[in-house]
């Protein structure tokens, strides 16, 4: 087709299509002014295609009001006299009559349906046919008439320039974006409104009058035009743009030559100097215009390469053009090739994935929105640092000025609190039609790379959202050194969301959770593979003094469960007094302990109070989770005693009397199994091989103990126990909080926080009054556990699994440790409260 476009063949503007017959002469009539309709008889054979076109009018004459409904056509060539137009809402069911699916406008690059409205019933930019090829089903079809006008003239050192639209900004321009490319050394080009399109000089003359204010006679005595330079071209194409309608664009191709630049009205062209200068359009839209030498210009050697390969430059949004132009020979950060029969654009992208430890919790930084030439695009939502790179650039360096022009995070900043993960580095290709130039298959090289911020409480990182999770904006001037003007004013929107890895797991745990509670009863009991013996659980009612209460207005807007629940309730602090200070006394019993802490804090209720009890979110039942909290209080009074008889229970357990298992008890009689025999050799091998002395001042670095054989600090042990009561309640699916004002560490106001840590945390910081038994603590002992909770970012999961770089998981720490504000006690604290909900 490329070829057959430079051959002369003639190309009738009234869809009567002809093919060249090598074997018969032209007739001279035809070629002169390709405009003109050629004759049947005139060195071509007519096809046997039949085409029946129907002109449609949108306007209606004055003083006649058109019946409602569908459009009613006109005769070909008939205009209907304008005002009156025909409403948005006639306009829409006239194209779904004709199988045009609405839905489609408006989305991806498609336009919106009120722009193509205006450009065809108010502007009459163009018009719509009904076409029926052969016995094919009619289609609409819509027509654009262009006058492309290459004007020319001699500067005053008399070499001859042509004028060029170098650029278009404004409302107009935006609306029109599908019918004239707009960018940087573009050609003159007219849209010609309905009615113009048989007569295209009445067109030209009338936008030189208008636009740049030359009058009709002042353009007979100033420029020239040589009808026989004169060239027309049809041009049928789709586009994402428009969808379900083909688009045919007509375009006559004009030389105008300024015969006298020294006219004065030719100073509102910028002559005789030829000086850059700018007009006026419809709807506000400003263009600047520029005269340039004339010669051959890449641009049109781009713009012939993409319409010789099918890519319809005239499709581009306002100034796109001129920003591929860049990307290709100013930037140099892309580049065309020939792949098949098939143009090509390839890219090179840099992706950047930022993590941050934040509240124990791993986040990752993703994009919430876009705004850009006033529009939110949200399209890029939940993706990470994005940015182009250039062809020769490493992706290391391309990744410090994503950061440092996406984020503003100078490279100074970087190195001192990110960690970037060389080994996760990943190559991979995306193949996709470009939304910001339609029609244009562009392949994109993606490096994707993982980093991770070191120390997310450093104050200087508030700019980022850090060290509590809040969204954040950053505003750039996205520049281009084509196009006229400062550029455009980018703004992102960025926020913290949890890992994809802790999202799957919320899901999962939802799941499970749905499931109905005796399904998870009879789980939790066949699936045990050694049946472990389980505490008695909690009656309903608990340590509540007052009834259940669905109905009761909740003191804290987003707990209005924990509100109703904890109603009323008060921790026992003279049992909760008597196992803090009896711990280590001979004579008491773990019986006696669990007897007094179950009494004693009223927060193990909320496993056992009914229609909170069932769900939670890591997929075991709520009886499960208050076994856990409990073995997690046992293995804390088996170690503080590890200096008596501590050990031997917290490595062999105790039997359904509460006394110590013997080995009797896994190698004599019934019990002689396989598998307990193999599980007495492990317990032993812990018992044997564990360094007791060194967790026994592990205790007395955190303050449990004052020396290892006892005696030991009684508030800090009763923190201790309030902690471990609290550790998990959150897990209850029917707990979770929902974020009531402002935002919590990456939650937005109104959202449901679905992670358990977090949502502890939130309860600790904005409702500590909801648990009594943390709330009664002094404020020494409060702050301790909130640090332990909240505050140094040490997950132990990760250590043990190797789950993240060292610089990630322990530059907090490091960091903590170094400033010297924090105890020393309060950090053993925190690694002591790992040992009891691990065991």
């Amino acid at each position: 087709l490329s070829r057959l476009r430079l051959l002369p063949l003639a190309v009738s503007p009234t869809r009567e299509s002809f093919y060249l017959d090598p074997c018969t002469e032209a007739h001279s009539a035809a070629t002169n002014s390709s405009s003109k309709i050629p004759s049947k008889n005139a060195g071509g054979r007519r096809l046997s295609t039949q085409v029946r076109r129907t002109r449609l009018s949108f306007a209606t004459s004055a003083g006649h009001q058109q019946p409602s409904g569908a459009l009613q056509p006109s005769a070909a060539g008939v205009e209907g006299a304008p005002g009156n137009h025909q409403t948005l809402e006639t306009f829409v069911a006239f194209l779904q009559s004709h199988g045009v699916d609405i839905t489609k406008f408006g989305k991806n690059s498609a336009m919106a349906i009120e722009d193509f409205y205006k450009a065809v019933v108010i502007n009459r930019q163009c018009h719509l046919d009904v076409v029926a090829i052969n016995d094919e089903a009619p289609q609409l079809e819509r027509i654009v008439a262009l006058v492309r006008v290459s004007m020319r003239a001699r500067d005053p050192m008399g070499e001859l320039r042509e004028l060029r639209l170098a650029s278009t900004a404004g409302d107009e321009a935006s609306a029109a974006a599908d019918l004239r490319p707009t960018g940087v050394s573009q050609p003159l080009t007219i849209i010609m409104e309905d009615g113009e399109h048989n007569d295209w000089q009445q067109a030209l003359e009338q936008h030189f009058a208008t636009t740049f204010k030359v009058a009709r006679g002042a353009q007979a005595e100033c420029f020239r035009c040589e009808p026989d330079q004169n060239t027309y071209k049809e041009e049928r194409s789709s586009s994402e743009i428009l969808p379900d309608i083909v688009t045919t664009y007509k375009s006559h191709n004009v030389i105008l030559e300024v015969t006298d630049v020294t006219h004065e009205i030719m100073g509102s062209l910028g002559l005789p100097t030829c000086t850059d200068f700018t007009t006026k359009g419809r709807g506000g839209s400003t263009s600047r215009w520029t005269w340039v030498p004339l010669e051959t210009h890449k641009e049109d050697q781009l713009m012939e390469m993409l319409l010789a390969h099918g890519v319809e430059v005239n499709d581009f949004s306002p100034n796109a053009f001129a920003e591929l132009y860049d990307e290709l020979y100013e930037r140099k950060i892309s580049s065309l090739e020939l792949v098949g029969r098939e143009l090509v654009r390839t890219i090179r992208v840099i992706k950047v994935e930022v993590h941050a430890n934040i509240f124990g919790v791993e986040h990752k930084l993703v994009v919430k929105a876009k705004y850009q030439k006033g529009i939110c695009d949200d399209r890029d939502a939940g993706s990470p640092v994005t940015m182009r790179m250039s062809p020769e650039q490493e992706w290391q360096d391309a990744a410090v000025d994503a950061l440092t022009l996406r984020l503003g995070f100078s490279p100074e900043m970087q190195k001192d609190h990110l960690f970037v993960d060389s080994m996760s580095h990943d190559v991979t290709e995306e193949i996709a039609y470009s939304r910001t130039y339609p029609g244009l298959k562009s392949i994109y090289e993606v490096n994707k790379v993982r980093a991770w911020i070191m120390d997310a409480q450093e104050g200087r990182l508030s700019a980022i959202g850090l060290p509590s999770a809040t969204d954040f904006t950053f505003a750039r001037r996205e520049r281009n050194s084509r196009v006229a003007g400062e550029g455009d004013l980018v703004v992102t929107q960025w926020g913290w969301s949890l890992s994809m890895k802790q999202g799957q797991a919320t899901v999962v745990a939802r799941t499970q959770s749905a499931m109905d509670a005796p399904q998870k009863r009879r789980m939790s009991t066949e699936l045990r593979p050694d049946d472990k013996r389980r505490v008695p659980s909690l009656p309903v009612e608990g340590a509540s003094s007052k009834p259940y209460d669905a109905k009761a207005k909740p003191k804290h807007k987003g707990l209005p469960v924990l509100c109703n629940i904890m109603r009323g309730k008060e921790t026992n602090w003279d049992r909760a007094r008597i196992a803090a200070t009896r711990i280590l006394d001979h004579d008491y019993t773990c019986k006696a302990y669990h007897d007094d802490i179950t009494a004693a804090f009223p927060e193990l209720s909320l496993y056992c109070v009914e229609d909170a009890a069932e769900a939670t979110t890591c997929g075991r039942t709520a009886d499960d989770e208050y076994q856990r909290t409990i073995g997690a209080l046992f293995a804390l009074f088996w170690l503080m005693r590890a200096h008596g008889d501590g050990k031997e229970s917290f490595c062999f357990g105790l039997d359904e009397q509460w006394q110590l298992r013997r080995p009797s008890d896994f190698l004599v009689g019934d019990a002689a199994s396989a598998e307990k025999k193999e599980e007495w050799k492990k317990r032993q091998k812990f018992y044997d091989s564990t360094d007791w002395h060194g967790l026994s001042k592990l205790l007395v670095d955190a303050g449990l103990l004052k020396a290892p054989e006892g005696p030991h600090d009684v508030d800090r042990t009763m923190a201790m126990l309030v902690l471990l009561a609290i550790h998990d309640i959150m897990k209850l699916a029917a707990l979770q909080p929902t974020v009531d004002r402002g935002g919590f560490a990456g939650f937005k106001s109104g959202e449901a926080i679905t992670d358990h840590d977090i949502a502890l945390s939130f309860v600790l910081t904005r409702a500590p009054d909801l648990l009594p038994s943390f709330f009664g603590l002094s404020t020494a002992q409060r702050e301790t556990i909130k640090f332990t909770h909240c505050k140094l970012e040490y997950n132990m999961g990760w250590l043990v699994q190797a789950e993240a770089p060292p610089g990630a998981l322990l530059r907090t720490f490091k960091k903590v440790v170094a400033s010297g504000k924090v105890p020393a006690s309060d950090i053993a604290f925190y690694f002591v409260h790992w040992l009891p909900v691990l065991s």
